[in-house]
């Protein structure tokens, strides 16, 4: 079996993440989860291949041995926050890495949440694994640049 690829996750809460976490196995590994709070300040440090130092978050491998191919948001953040915190970003300049953005689709249904996170979040693992899927085939989970912002 191929090795996993190395993705990091943004979401509102640990406790959802890590049930993202494990429903993303086995093809990818969540290197490290950023909270909502500190996506400002830690995904420009994450793409130039810092680790923050407190982390907003103790969940994800800490296996950074390979960059991470992509980055996935929760649900907690609409296309508008996505492409603004994107735009703020790699308008900054300086050694950010360009990978590919992935997040819910606000526009397509959902299952309900509360009571149900678990299913919930398998639900939404199934459509990361299948943005990124085709992400990959296009060849842009490969660590060259590609920049695309996908809403699944």
């Amino acid at each position: 079996m191929a090795s996993p690829i190395p993705i990091i996750a943004v979401g509102q809460q640990e406790s959802m993440g890590a049930i993202a976490i494990e429903a993303m196995k086995p093809e990818y590994e969540v290197v490290h989860f950023t909270l909502r709070a500190a996506v400002d300040t830690e995904i420009p440090l994450l793409l130039k291949g810092e680790v923050p130092s407190p982390p907003s978050s103790a969940i994800g491998s800490g296996n950074w041995s390979t960059p991470p191919r992509a980055i996935i948001f929760g649900g907690a953040f609409s296309e508008d926050n996505v492409k603004e915190l994107k735009a703020a970003v790699y308008s900054a300049g300086g050694s950010a890495r360009k990978i590919p953005w992935v997040a819910v689709d606000g526009s397509k249904p959902r299952l309900p949440i509360q009571g149900n996170e678990k299913n919930y979040m398998a639900d939404i693992a199934e459509r990361f694994k299948k943005g990124l899927g085709g992400l990959k085939a296009e060849g842009k989970l490969d660590g060259d640049g590609a920049d695309d912002v996908r809403f699944v």
